[in-house]
């Protein structure tokens, strides 16, 4: 089957690494995949779509924004002026691909792309929680017209879903992710407990949460190593907390980490501290395959992804005090570590990648063998 897969792939992270598993498990599987990208999406997925070998074209695929800012405006109207190009190039594409469905993950995408939806099948795989208001259901029931079936990438998702779609079937196909290559087993570390947290660097992701939680716990018990890039305000606000704090020498900023197996080496507990509906966190996946305790937030998808007691722990979302309870007593009792092969055991059943793939595939040949 010819499936091309749109991704505007800005930057690399959760949405964009499953977008390019499927893509490699679906060539894998003997179809045609393509993928289209933002002309100003990241060169670091283009690099990885070459060496998966994936044909993909670079679109002028921007955004529509109804913020009255003077920096979503100018991106607004520079969108509008490259609109009939994008339109252009957009047709001749389908037109000389010829896909038989096509996977969408942008809803803004969507939107630009609306008058050429009706010319292929498509599928919308949603990977973000959508918001109740009027103006999404209005943009959703309205998308709803031209699309196959959507897929959300956990119940949370779904459910949010539900609020906007009532015509079209919404299917939950959870993420899942390769094994590492090699096994994940470590002897106990002696000395202070590693603790990491990995992923944007943004208020969403509750960086602030977990320094308050750390604020109060002993420092000679534990490091704590930030991978990942971010807004200059607000990583200039950790900063400061953290020498308000007194954790400056305890946290290492290791910025972005291209190699996944280099964030996870020597981490004994991961943090995901998320304080919006964080959909379904790929880092809880990566950590989990290795056998990584991960403490999460009850916001979005975690709580689906995380069983107590056997691959981590739950705290109500941004509950620093509860999150800081968590921590002490793993610190102390150093559960983690007979917890690893359990946590190890769960992931793998719960988040393979051919079971992941197999779901999707099945579903796009069932949706559109109807259509």
């Amino acid at each position: 089957m010819r499936i091309l897969i749109n991704c505007a792939a800005g930057i690399v992270s959760g949405k964009e690494i499953m977008c390019l598993h499927l893509l490699r498990e679906l060539k894998n599987r003997g179809h045609d995949v393509h993928c289209i990208m933002a002309s100003w999406g990241s060169d670091d997925f283009r690099d990885r779509l070459r060496e998966l070998n994936v044909p993909f074209e670079s679109l002028r695929m921007g955004f529509i924004s109804k913020t009255f800012t003077w920096s979503a405006i100018r991106m607004t109207l520079v969108q509008a002026i490259y609109l009939p190009y994008l339109w252009l190039k957009y047709y001749d594409y389908i037109r000389r691909r010829r896909p038989e469905v096509i996977i969408h993950t942008n809803f803004h995408h969507l939107f630009l792309l609306y008058p050429f939806l009706h010319l292929t099948r498509n599928i919308y795989w949603s990977h973000e929680v959508v918001g109740g208001s009027k103006f999404y259901s209005t943009l959703f029931r309205w998308y709803e017209k031209k699309m196959l079936a959507f897929v959300a990438v956990s119940r949370a998702v779904e459910t949010s879903l539900l609020t906007c779609i009532h015509q079209r079937p919404v299917y939950v196909v959870t993420n899942g992710i390769a094994l590492p290559e090699t096994p994940p087993g470590r002897p106990p570390q002696e000395g202070p407990v590693v603790l990491a947290i990995a992923g944007q660097v943004s208020f969403n992701k509750g960086h602030h949460v977990l320094l308050e939680a750390l604020s109060e716990l002993p420092r000679d018990q534990f490091v704590l190593r930030i991978f990942g890039s971010g807004t200059s305000d607000y990583v200039q606000h950790l900063k400061q907390l953290m020498m308000e704090m007194n954790l400056a020498n305890n946290c290492k900023w290791e910025g972005f980490v291209k190699d996944t197996s280099k964030i996870y080496e020597g981490v004994d507990i991961l943090i995901v501290p998320s304080v919006f509906p964080d959909p379904f966190p790929t880092t809880v996946m990566e950590a989990g395959v290795r056998g990584i305790v991960v403490v999460g937030s009850t916001s979005g998808g975690i709580p689906e992804m995380i069983q107590p007691g056997v691959n981590g722990y739950l705290f109500p979302s941004g509950d620093g005090i509860a999150l800081r309870a968590i921590l002490s007593e793993l610190m102390q009792s150093r559960k983690y570590i007979t917890m690893s092969e359990p946590a190890r055991i769960f992931a793998e059943a719960q988040f393979g990648l051919p079971a992941f793939a197999g779901k999707f595939e099945q579903l796009i040949v069932e949706v559109t063998s109807h259509a």
